[in-house]
């Protein structure tokens, strides 16, 4: 009995001697971390974070900090990620919503950010007078960030207002759509490539306040086929490309472009672009590769027959992918 006694107290006296040192691990990780977050090694701060997390993800300064130094590195997703997280904890200040609120409007999710931005604006009531300053300063962050998401949401507006009026689908260039006399064509072309440059204005002070969303990309794409700028627009369409192993449900899309080298074996960002690539492509003569990205974007169901039909015209066009 006694032995037993004595073995089952050298393993409770192991286990200890593993959580402290553990803890004490966890201990010198931290201040690694809080180091590399003042020092501004945000690469450094955030792996070290993110080895915190999995070893005790219940601290929202961790994560509050860790979402700061992903917001320097412009990595949107896992800021806002790690932002809603240390919000989830009851942290004592509203930093994290808008630290989120910052990440979302980057990515273009202008009413998520405003919900965020609500939290930050109307918080709870300060416990301490030094908490009550730090609100202070959130709110006023706060109120220019929300002045950001109107301004992004105006630039937008305006621009797809602007393309809308020029009498244009989304997406599309229909000026060979006009039934017109010659001169009245060519005064149409050219309000409708002035039209387009305001638009692509508008696009690019879109992209720069909503750096990661890829509706800024969308209008610009649209603005270039208006203004008849189609390298341009190409151009744009196949920066936006990704590996399909990065779009969930979509690998098998891998084998779409057997065309040009840059875009092989990759799928747009978006389900839009599959439609602005390949109107591109139609409008520079590129027609085989054109028809061969609207058969993959049916064949992955990221459009169906009816919208693709309604969308492009076909019947107005020459070498148009067949019903």
């Amino acid at each position: 009995g006694g032995g037993g006694e004595r073995g089952g107290g050298e393993r409770g006296s192991k286990l200890d001697d593993q959580k402290a040192h553990l803890q004490r691990v966890m201990e010198e990780e931290a201040r690694k971390a809080a180091a590399a977050f003042q020092q501004g090694k945000w690469r450094e701060a955030v792996a070290s974070y993110k080895w915190l997390w999995t070893r005790d993800g219940q601290d929202p300064v961790w994560w509050l900090q860790g979402g700061l130094a992903l917001l320097q590195l412009r990595r949107y997703r896992e800021a806002a990620l790690a932002s809603f997280t240390a919000s989830s904890l009851n942290p004592p200040t509203t930093l994290p919503h808008l630290c989120a609120a910052r990440a979302l409007v980057a990515l273009g999710r202008t009413t998520e950010a405003q919900e965020e931005l609500d939290k930050v604006l109307h918080p709870r009531a300060p416990s301490s007078s030094w908490q009550a300053l730090t609100t202070l300063d959130l709110m006023a962050s706060a109120r220019q960030v929300m002045g950001t998401c109107g301004k992004l949401e105006s630039y937008l507006g305006r621009g797809q207002a602007l393309l809308k009026s020029a009498g244009v689908a989304p997406g599309l260039a229909q000026s060979w759509e006009v039934k017109a006399e010659e001169g009245s064509m060519d005064q149409r072309l050219k309000e409708w490539e002035a039209s387009g440059d305001v638009a692509l204005d508008l696009a690019d002070r879109a992209q720069i306040l909503a750096p990661a969303s890829v509706t800024p990309l969308i209008l610009k794409v649209q603005a270039l086929l208006i203004a008849r700028r189609y390298s341009q627009a190409l151009a744009i369409c196949q920066s936006a490309l990704l590996a399909p192993s990065t779009l969930p449900g979509l690998e098998s899309a891998a084998s779409i472009a057997q065309g040009p080298t840059e875009t092989r074996g990759k799928v747009a960002a978006a389900p839009e672009l599959w439609l602005l690539h390949a109107r591109a492509l139609h409008l520079s003569s590129n027609f085989d590769f054109s028809e061969r990205l609207l058969r993959a974007a049916l064949e992955c169901h990221l459009m169906n027959a009816e919208s693709l039909s309604d969308s492009i015209v076909l019947s107005s066009l020459p070498h148009a992918v067949p019903h």
